[in-house]
């Protein structure tokens, strides 16, 4: 543009044959920790926090867990390279996705996702439940609700039929 090379172009206008972006439904609000990474979700929430907040769900509770404010975790030890970055979140969270535990020095619930990432989520908000801090919402699990090593698991929630 500076140098006079872009030229404006009109916009076509609209016709009943337009295409147009397809509704929000609430499968969108799922992530699925088996097939998406921690980066992928995050850019889910970015994308449709505003709208829906992401949903999970706990099985052993019966209940829907949403996620909100999520971000990739990256190890607080400064790790340079991806392999100690690997490392430090293997030791943090299971290797099954969407296994989850809390976290204390991030006060965030580390969830493993796709591709051996892991997502971090600060906040957490039950079904029926108030949105609260990590930690509260970790003390609220049911001690029958985790597995042997101290975690839990996510999954999508069963469908709505």
């Amino acid at each position: 543009m500076l140098h006079g090379t872009e030229k404006r172009v009109p916009q076509s206008p609209l016709t009943p044959t337009t295409p147009h972006a397809p509704f929000i439904t609430p499968a969108d609000s799922q992530p699925d920790f088996t097939q998406e990474t921690a980066k992928d979700i995050v850019r889910r929430h970015l994308a449709l926090s505003h709208h829906k907040p992401l949903t999970t769900y706990l099985p052993p509770a019966t209940r829907t867990v949403q996620i909100h404010d999520p971000s990739v975790f990256f190890s607080p030890s400064g790790a340079n390279t991806e392999s100690d970055d690997a490392q430090a979140a293997r030791t943090a969270v299971g290797d099954q996705p969407g296994s989850a535990r809390y976290h204390g020095p991030l006060q965030s619930v580390l969830v493993r996702c796709a591709q051996g990432s892991v997502l971090s989520v600060p906040a957490l908000k039950s079904e029926f439940r108030s949105l609260m801090g990590a930690k509260s919402w970790w003390d609220g699990i049911q001690p029958h609700w985790k597995y042997p090593d101290g975690s839990i698991v996510f999954m999508k929630p069963p469908s709505q039929t």
